[in-house]
Parts: C-alpha cells; structure tokens; sequence
C-alpha cells in the first residue's frame, strides 16, 4: 500500500471516529437535558464545527407559514446574523414545504454552478420509504439563486425536521464560497435532524407533564377554597382573582343568576371591568341581549331573552367561547362603547351549568398587547416583493388591536375550574334549600302549637264574645246615639271587635284550617290595600301588575290582612318618606325551582321599601308568633300572614339589608278557574218573618241569638244539640208549622253537632235551609259548607247586623233565583 493512501485511509477513520464521537455528543446531550432551546444551540454549534460552513441555523414555521431563526451558530465575519429574524410563508412556497413532509426532501444548491441537488428519502407520488435514496440533479431556479446571492450565499444545504408527521422547522447550512457536501456528510446532518425530532418529542411531553402538574395543582387551590369554605360568597372573590391569574388573564367577572332563594343575581369582579352606558345602566352584560346571543342562549332557548331561572334545552349544551378580538366579533357589537374606554380585547367566557340549568357565567378579560416580529428585509403587498428579496435588513413591525390567543391548555383548565364552581354553587344552592325547608318546618311545627292552642279554646271563647257583641248590639239599639251610655257601648263594640280579630288571628294557625276561598283577581285588591295602607303618609307607591295576570283561589279577606300586614310594615320602616314598589307578575316554576314549592303556574307579588331594613340575626326569626322589633307590636302580623299564605298553598318570603331595604315576595298558586262575576246583592233591612230554629250548646248563646231574632220580629225554637234540634224540625215539619231555617252550632261537645246534624236533615228534607255556625276554622266543614248541605256561614262572635244580613239572603234565596 503507497504512503498516500495509507494516510488517505487514516483521515477517512479520523473522520468517521469524529463523526461518530458527533452523534453521541449529541444523543447524550438529548437525553441528559430536557430544555429545547439548549438542545438547539448545541446542535448548531456541533454540526456548524463539523461542516466547517459560515452558518448553520434552525428555522421554526408558523401557523401560518411564515416563521423565524430560532438557534443560529454564525461566522459573522463572513455571514451575519439572521438570529431572532422573521421570515413571510413566501419564501418558501407550499409546494416546497409539502414535499419537505411527503418526499422528506433534502436540498443542496450551487448557487456558482446553478444547481440544485434534490434527495428524496420517500416517494414524493406516495409517501412510502425508498429502498434507494432517490437523488435528481436539475437547474436551480433563478429566483432561488438571486435569493441567496442577495444573502451572501453560495452553497446551502436544508434537511427538514419533522415532527409528527408534520413540518416542525429546517435545518439550513449556509457557506459563502462554492461548497460541496458529501453522502456522509447529509447523512449526519440527517441523523442529527432526526435527533432534533426527538428532543422536540421530548420536550413537549415535558411541557405537557409540566402545564398538567400547574392545571392540577390550580385544580386542587381552587377546589380546596370552594369546597372548604362554609360561606361561599366571601371565598368567591378569591376563587375569581386565582382563576384570572392561572388563565393569565387581566381581569374577569362571576355572575351567579338569581335563583329561588335570592331575588337578585349576584356579580363578583376583579379588575378592570366594562364601563356600563347611561342608557343601559342598570343592566349587566350578562343580561343584556347581544351577550345572550353571542352565548348561543337565543338559539338554545328560541326566544329574544333568556329568564335565567328557566331550565335550557335538555338537548342541547352552552359551550364555552374563546374570542381574542371582541370587537370582530358581531354579536357583541353593542357592548363596544361598554370596552372602549378599557384597554380589554380578549374574552373567555365559561357557561357555569348544572345538567339543564343555567348557574351563571365566568368570563376572564384580557388587554390588548403590542405583538413586536422582527421581519429579515421589507414584506408588504408591492408588486416589487414578488421579485427576490435584494435586501435582509431586520425591520420592525408592531401589531396592536388582539389579545394574547387563548390555548387549547386554557380553554381546558377553564372549563375543569368551571366544572368545581358549577358544582360548588349547585351543591351550596342544594344546601341552602334543604336549610329553607327545615326552616319551613319549624316554623310550621311552631305555628301548629299555637294553632293547637288555639283550637282548644276558640269554641269557648267565640261563644262568650258572641254573648257579649249581642248583649252590647242589642243594648245600643235601645240607647239614644248621642247618650253617653251609646258611647260607651260602642267603645265594648270596638274592644269586642279588637279580641274577635285577635282570636281570629291565633285561628289562622290551626291546623287543618282552610281559608273560604274563591277564584277571584288579586290586582283590584292589591289597588284597594294600597290605597288604604298609604293614606295620608309620606310614602309613595310605584305598582306594576302584569296585564295578563292569571287568577288565583283565595280568601279575600285573609290575602287582604296579609297585604295590610307588609304595607303597614314597609310604611313605618321608611318614617321620613320613600318609595314602595309593589310588583304582581305571573311566574312558572320548574320542579327544581329551589323553593318549597310544587312546579307549577304561580302569582308572584313582590313589596320592596326602602327603610332601615331588617338585622340578619332577626330575619330568620320573624315569622315566629310574638316575636316583634316594635315597642307596640303584638308580633302576630307576619306569623298570621306566614300561616294564612302556607294554608293558600303558596310561601311568603324575605330578602333585607341594613340601610338599604326590606323585601317579601309572595307565591300564591295560580287558578285554572274563569272568574264568575258576582250579582249584586239587595240589602234587605226590613222586618224578618218565618220561624228559625237555633241550635247550640251554650244556653247564653241560644238566649242572645233568641232575642236578636226577636228583635227583628223572627219566632225562634231552640235547641241544645243536633239530635234535639232534628226532632224539633221533623216535629214541626208534620205538623204543617215547619222551620223556615236552621242555625247550627258546628261542634257541641261530647254531643250531636251541626256536621251530623245536616246529614239526618237533609234524608229528611233535602230543601231544608241550613247555616252552620262555628267559632273557629280547623274543620274542612267551614271552607266548603256548600258541599256539605249548608246554605250559609255564620262565624262567630256574630254581631246582630250579621245575623240578620246572612238570614235574609238565605230566606230570599229562592224568591230571587
């Protein structure tokens, strides 16, 4: 073997020894460190020193085909630096970047001798891997090489780096002179090329493992604060700011709805917010009808605006909205003059929503950022930049008008932490109306006792007052109206009156007691109590009744103290004046409505003052029977109107804050029935005639009832329980001097009452003409007496006017039909 190629022979095994030390170096490299961007300058540093060329790089595509030097190793005294420069998706055209992918195409270019060396490691036609590299040697385009003259270049060698069967980036060698590159040489660069491949793998799995370990960890904060906490409404603020900081936003708002148990929504803020109009207020956002539509709620629902209470499609899902410039975005076109004045541009918004319904939104800003690109030589739409470029002179372009873009790794952590705050409200809504219901039960159980009490000794009672409003009724007739004796009488009238209302009143307790209901209007109601409520105060009222106002079944006289109650109440909570507002409306609540009431149509009436309000220690305690705040009250009025709306099959409510208001919402049932107009009633006050025949257990009772009817020139029988009273009746039946009509006592205890009483009577003579009379409503009997046979209801304690007002109706019933 000669000297010459002994040595020849020792520099390839030099050759092949450094080229190999090059790829462990680099392998090693790869897998001791897990940063990218080192791996990336030390693979231009290595593979620059192997090459001995004046500038090796790595360009990294953009989305949307431009992109940027991102790792350079440069001999400046021969190359300058393209390090950090831009690069418009022009430059390298489609056709070159899809054929870098399907063919793995590697290109050398002469730009001395014009030629372009084209390597094919794959079939460009379909894909599959080449058994034999496929090499094609062709004329380089003259483009090209006016492009890489202008850059100084004379030989460049681009091997691509693929990751995931898509574009990554290039590896692009650039030498100032005339440079040739031999097959082991590009199978190096390619081995390295594919080792960057790897380290990219690798090191998006460690960016992943790492945003994972972040989003669980702000997953477990997070949660941890909603789900620890007792009181939900002071952790919300803090949940807020800890969601806009993980989301890397500026600011951001919660809107909770308002559901059953609270009137209004809720809106909790952190940082700068949208400034709201003057012609819209008092309205959020959220409420607004450009948002709704922009939030998909007016396809998903079919109407204008959406009630929040009500539940949305079953079918359908809100989805989460992502937007980086709202102002491009058309639905929320209205809301612009609302962002103007703030420097916010991106929006997520997050539908909190629980299966089918519909909690509130998280919605997270962000401002608008000044996006700095370095681009190498001047890049606009003149025709002279279709010409290759004669000039790579870094030039600065500054974009304002987005925000920074929201990541698929946002969007995600937005929609878990969404997930724990739909949860929490839902769980803390579910909480609060377990807690309304034990406090309904309470205070039905509370009620019961006194209604017990009462029970027990309305009968008595009633019957002793009836005595005395009789005696007294009959007394003031044989006085002269100007005597004192008449006044006096009239003041024991007033104070009868006063202990008939308070016995009334403890009654409505009783279990089992039923209000004399009828299908009737609330609203002329409400107009006459207001009217007569606010007479001659210094408060003013603002009504709004919903035209279409649905019916209800009520007791008028009962719906009527209980409007009287609150009126009153808000009247002496506001001594220096304000405004009432009385708000009637018609509402449909689903099952899950979150109060204690069945689905269904209901009358809502809202009486809102703006007084000193109510202390959150007492609220809780203010329907209970004597508790009171006033140095007068008796502490019956709101427990009288709780136990009168409960027996309607309706709820009475409260909402207060100190300095600001008071608030009770009433929901009465709404009735399928028509409203029956009422004939007229004739009043007849003349002279009675005909035979009655009154039946009770309390002798004083028969003796007063005997003498008023005397009194109007009635003959009267009597009666001490029903079955004398029933033979009285068949007695005088047979002998042709029948009773025209029959009082009877309801209960006659341990005896025969008027409940058995009318069944023997009406086998007897089923026209008999019947009026029970009772001193207290815990029989089913007293609302329904029609259905029972009664013609009438005479309620004691009765005074004479009464008496004689339900006698005449029901003895002139059949003349006037």
């Amino acid at each position: 073997m000669s000297r010459g190629k002994a040595k020849k022979g020792k520099q390839e095994a030099q050759r092949g020894l450094t080229q190999e030390a090059l790829l462990n170096r680099m392998t090693n490299r790869i897998r001791q460190s897990l940063e990218l961007q080192e791996i990336l300058t030390a693979t231009v540093v290595e593979i620059r020193s192997f090459l001995q060329t004046d500038r090796v790089q790595i360009y990294r595509f953009r989305a949307d085909g431009s992109g940027e030097v991102i790792a350079q190793s440069a001999n400046q005294e021969r190359l300058p630096s393209l390090m950090g420069l831009s690069f418009p998706a022009d430059d390298i055209p489609p056709i070159s970047r899809e054929l870098f992918v399907k063919a793995r195409q590697r290109v050398i270019v002469d730009v001395q001798a014009q030629l372009s060396i084209i390597s094919h490691l794959d079939s460009p036609e379909t894909g599959e891997t080449l058994v034999v590299e496929d090499v094609r040697y062709c004329p380089a385009d003259p483009c090209h090489l006016e492009y890489l003259a202008a850059m100084g270049v004379q030989s460049c060698l681009v091997v691509p780096i693929l990751y995931h069967k898509q574009l990554w980036g290039l590896l692009i060698s650039h030498h100032s002179r005339t440079r040739e590159y031999s097959e082991r040489e590009l199978q190096i660069v390619q081995l390295l090329a594919n080792q960057v491949s790897i380290a990219i793998s690798q090191s998006k799995l460690l960016s992943q493992a790492r945003e994972q370990a972040r989003q669980e960890a702000t997953i477990s904060k997070i949660a941890t604060l909603l789900h620890a906490s007792t009181k939900l409404q002071e952790v919300l603020p803090v949940v807020l700011r800890e969601t806009v900081q993980a989301l890397e936003g500026t600011s951001g708002r919660l809107y909770i709805t308002a559901d059953g148990l609270s009137q209004i929504s809720r809106l909790y803020t952190y940082g700068q917010q949208p400034i709201p109009q003057p012609e819209t207020e008092n309205e959020l956002i959220e409420d607004s009808v450009c948002w709704q539509r922009f939030m998909h709620l007016s396809r998903v629902l079919g109407q204008e605006q959406l009630l929040w209470s009500q539940p949305v499609n079953d079918r359908e899902t809100l989805s989460l909205q992502a937007v980086n410039d709202l102002y491009h975005e058309p639905e929320l076109r209205a809301l612009g003059p609302a962002f103007a004045p703030t420097e916010i541009r991106g929006l997520l918004s997050v539908p909190l929503q629980y299966r089918q319904k519909l909690l509130g939104y998280l919605s997270i800003f962000r401002n608008e950022i000044e996006v700095e690109t370095l681009w190498a030589g001047h890049r606009d739409s003149d025709e002279r930049q279709r010409l290759p470029r004669r000039s790579f002179e870094a030039w600065r372009e500054l974009k304002r008008g987005q925000s920074q873009e929201w990541t698929n790794d946002e969007i995600e952590l937005a929609q878990a932490l969404s997930n724990h705050l739909t949860t929490a409200l839902m769980q803390k809504r579910q909480e609060l109306e377990k807690q309304k219901m034990e406090e309904e039960l309470i205070k039905a159980r509370k009620l019961e006792s006194i209604g017990i009490l009462a029970g027990g000794i309305a009968h008595d009672f009633n019957n002793i007052l009836t005595i005395i409003l009789g005696n007294v009724s009959l007394a003031q007739m044989d006085a002269h109206p100007d005597s004192q004796i008449y006044a006096r009488l009239t003041e024991a009238r007033k104070a009868s009156q006063r202990a008939k209302d308070l016995t009334q009143q403890l009654l409505t307790f009783s279990k089992g007691g039923a209000p004399i209901k009828k299908t009737a209007s609330i609203a002329e109601l409400i107009k006459d109590t207001l009217g007569f409520g606010l007479r001659g105060s210094n408060v003013k009222c603002e009504l709004s009744i919903a035209e279409d106002l649905w019916p209800v079944e009520m007791d008028e006289g009962q719906i009527s103290q209980v409007l009287n109650n609150l009126i009153i109440n808000a009247n002496q909570a506001m001594p220096d004046g304000g405004t009432v507002q009385v708000k009637v409306e018609n509402i449909e609540l689903e099952e899950e409505s979150f109060l204690p009431l069945a689905g269904g149509q209901y009358v809502k009436i809202s009486i809102q003052d703006q007084g000193i309000g109510i202390p959150e220690e007492h609220l809780s305690k203010i329907f209970d029977p004597y508790f009171t705040t006033k140095q007068k009250g008796s502490g019956l009025g709101l427990s009288t109107s709780y136990s009168i709306i409960k027996n309607h099959g309706g709820l009475i409510d409260v909402e207060s804050e100190l300095e600001v208001g008071t608030e009770f919402c009433i929901y009465l049932p709404a009735s399928q029935n028509q409203i029956l107009a009422e004939a007229e009633e004739e009043k007849n006050s003349t002279a009675g005639k005909g035979k009655i025949l009154v039946m009770d257990d309390e002798e004083k009772v028969r003796e007063i009832a005997g003498k008023m009817l005397t009194h109007f020139g009635y003959d009267v029988g009597f009666a001490k329980d029903g079955l004398e009273a029933v033979e009285l009746y068949k007695k005088a039946k047979k002998a042709d001097q029948p009773f025209d009509a029959v009082i009877m006592d309801l209960t006659v205890p341990g005896g025969v009452g008027g409940k058995e009483a009318i069944k023997k009577l009406l086998r007897f003579d089923p026209g008999v003409k019947a009026i029970v009379s009772s001193g207290y409503s815990n029989d089913p009997l007293v609302a329904q007496f029609q259905q029972y046979g009664f013609r009438g209801l005479l309620a004691k304690p009765y005074e004479i006017e009464k008496l004689h007002e339900v006698l005449s109706k029901i003895l002139t019933e059949d003349k006037n039909s």
